[in-house]
C-alpha cells in the first residue's frame, strides 16, 4: 500500500517538476518577437535591438515578426491571443497598449498582459519656436488664461501628444486650441513656420529643427534637458507623459519565464550596442523591471483612459 502511495505521489509530482525544468531551461526553441508595426519605426528598431541582445543573453533564436495595421492593434491582438508559454513575446508602445483599448472595443485590454519590462521612455516636452512670442511656460499659460487663442499642433485626436496638450491645459486650468496634423513631424514644422504656437512632442522630434523646450511633462528633469524644468517644479503636477515602449507577454505566462525575460531586459539596456542603437534613433533608455513596470502600466492605462474620456474620445 505504501509503495503504491509513493508511486502515486511521484507521478503527481512529475508535471510540476517538468514545468519547473521548463522554466529553468527556457528557451528551448525559437522565440517570436512580435512587433505590431512595419519595419523601420521606433518600435521596430527597439524590438530588433532587444532581440539581438536576447539572442546573446540566452544563446537562442529570437526572431522579429512584424504584424502591422490598425494602429498596432492587429499585432497586439495576435500577441494577446498567443499561447502563454513565453515563445511569443512583443514590444508595444504606449498608444497601442494604453489608449487604443479605450477608444474602441478590442480583443485585449489592460488585463491581457504580463508586463515584463519598460525599455524606452522619452518624456514629452512643450516645444516652441525660438523666435515665437511665448518663451516660457508661464507666458504661454497666461496668454491662454487671458483669452488669447493659443494654437497647439499635434498628430490627430486621440494620439498621445493630443492627450498630452489637453492634460497640460488641465494642469494649468486652461485650454488650448488644437490643430491636427498628419504626424508629429508636421506639427513641429508648423511651429517652425509659426503656423501654431507650440507642440507637445519628445524633444528629439524638434531638436533638428531647433525648437525650444519650455517644460517636460515628467515628475523630474531629464538628462538630455538638464536646464528645462519639469512640470512638477512649475506647479506641482504629477503628470508623467511620454512615448514609451515595453516588453509584454500574454496574461498567464509563468512567473519563472517572465523573470528570465526581465533579467534579459536588464542586461540588454546595459549593453553598449543597445545604448548606441537607441541613441541613434533618438530615444531615451528608461528601464523598469517587471514589478515596477506593472505598477507604471496600470497607472498609465487608467490615466490615459480618463484623459480620453475628458476629451469625449472613449467609445
Amino acid at each position: 500500500m505504501k509503495l503504491k502511495l509513493i508511486a502515486t505521489v511521484t507521478l503527481l509530482a512529475l508535471p510540476t517538476l517538468a514545468l519547473a525544468d521548463g522554466h529553468t531551461n527556457y528557451p528551448e526553441k525559437r522565440v517570436n518577437v512580435l512587433i505590431p508595426f512595419n519595419p523601420g519605426g521606433g518600435v521596430d528598431a527597439t524590438g530588433r535591438l532587444m532581440a539581438a541582445e536576447f539572442e546573446k543573453f540566452f544563446d537562442a533564436n529570437f526572431v522579429v515578426k512584424n504584424v502591422s495595421g490598425a494602429g498596432g492593434t492587429i499585432g497586439a491582438t495576435q500577441l494577446a491571443q498567443s499561447d502563454a508559454d513565453g515563445y511569443t513575446i512583443g514590444v508595444l508602445p504606449i498608444g497601442t497598449a494604453t489608449t487604443q483599448p479605450h477608444r474602441k472595443e478590442l480583443p485585449y485590454n489592460g488585463e491581457s498582459w504580463e508586463e515584463v519590462c519598460l525599455m524606452v521612455k522619452s518624456p514629452l516636452a512643450v516645444l516652441v519656436n525660438k523666435e515665437g512670442k511665448y518663451q516660457s511656460i508661464e507666458a504661454l499659460v497666461e496668454a491662454a488664461k487671458s483669452g488669447e487663442t493659443v494654437l497647439v499642433g499635434g498628430p490627430p485626436k486621440g494620439s498621445v501628444p493630443h492627450m498630452a496638450q489637453a492634460a497640460l491645459g488641465q494642469a494649468f486650468d486652461t485650454e488650448f486650441t488644437f490643430v491636427p496634423f498628419e504626424g508629429g513631424a508636421g506639427a513641429s514644422k508648423a511651429v517652425l513656420g509659426k503656423e501654431v504656437d507650440f507642440t507637445v512632442e519628445p524633444f528629439g522630434s524638434g531638436k533638428k529643427l531647433g525648437l525650444n523646450p519650455l517644460v517636460v511633462l515628467a515628475p523630474e528633469r531629464v538628462g538630455d534637458l538638464p536646464d528645462v524644468p519639469s512640470i512638477k517644479e512649475i506647479n506641482g503636477s504629477d503628470l508623467d507623459l511620454g512615448i514609451w515602449f515595453g516588453l509584454f507577454v500574454p496574461a498567464g505566462t509563468p512567473d519563472g519565464i517572465v523573470s528570465k525575460l526581465d533579467e534579459a531586459c536588464a542586461a540588454s539596456v546595459a549593453s553598449d550596442d543597445f545604448k548606441a542603437g537607441i541613441a541613434n534613433v533618438g530615444w531615451n533608455i528608461n528601464y523598469l523591471g517587471s514589478s515596477d513596470f506593472t505598477s507604471f502600466f496600470a497607472k498609465q492605462y487608467a490615466t490615459n483612459g480618463e484623459l480620453l474620456k475628458s476629451l469625449g474620445l472613449v467609445k
